[in-house]
């Protein structure tokens, strides 16, 4: 899987691997931005790579949500805080009172260096410190990559998701860029994209294997505590 992120200085976006946004300084430097099919396992290969990132940093939580309101409470609550890694998915880029997410905000939710804030989450703002890992997973498919955020009036980075899913997809992606004012540049140069255009499953097989084997050892064990409940309700009777 290719990743391509937005390079101010040379005006080109640079290509990496996934390997590479989480062996190196990369998953410090900007927010991974998933876009691809339903079913074919981000949700899956955002939670291993969020338990790498604790193994890393040693820290003992990560969040995992699919609504940005609540990101409030967690940041009042300290949560947000003492996790290693921020994680949503296919989530409104919505604030509490209904209207779209500014660029302001989008751009500290996407900001891995500086951190920042949300204002208008609801109950409290939600605030993101510098160094919070960011890992965002959106349905999309090739119709239409930047849809997504073109539904919110990002348009900026969704003419830049877009045009990296065609046919010479770098230099339509780099031509967008371009011709956006910096203001419009500032949430795309702030991820690094991952389009899973014709991918086969993100998750190997094997690890499918173990997590199945441990989902399925997790409801036998539930199984054989209602059991023992039971049996012992029918001794008592």
């Amino acid at each position: 899987m290719a990743l391509y992120r937005w390079d101010p200085s040379t005006k080109k976006f640079s290509k990496s691997t996934l390997r590479g946004w989480l062996d190196g300084p990369e998953h410090l430097l900007s927010a991974l931005l998933l876009l691809g099919e339903g079913g074919k396992g981000k949700s899956k290969l955002m939670h291993t790579l969020a338990q790498e990132v604790c193994i890393a940093y040693d820290k003992p939580s990560y969040l995992y949500g699919k609504n940005v309101d609540a990101l409030g409470i967690l940041s009042y609550a300290g949560e947000v805080r003492k996790a290693a890694v921020l994680m949503l998915t296919d989530c409104d880029l919505k604030i509490a009172r209904g209207g779209n997410m500014g660029s302001e905000a989008l751009k500290s939710l996407l900001d891995v260096t500086e951190g920042g804030s949300i204002q208008d989450t609801r109950y409290r703002p939600a605030s993101f410190p510098p160094g919070l890992v960011r890992i965002l997973a959106f349905n999309g498919d090739a119709k239409g990559y930047g849809d997504f955020f073109t539904k919110y009036e990002q348009y900026g980075i969704a003419a830049a998701i877009q045009a990296l899913s065609e046919e010479d997809g770098e230099e339509k992606a780099t031509k967008v860029m371009l011709n956006l004012s910096s203001d419009d540049q500032a949430a795309a140069r702030r991820v690094s994209i991952a389009l899973c255009i014709g991918e086969e499953d993100l998750i190997k097989a094997e690890t499918k294997l173990a997590l199945m084997a441990a989902t399925t050892s997790k409801a036998k064990e539930a199984h054989a505590r209602r059991e023992a409940y039971w049996a012992a309700q029918r001794n008592v009777a």
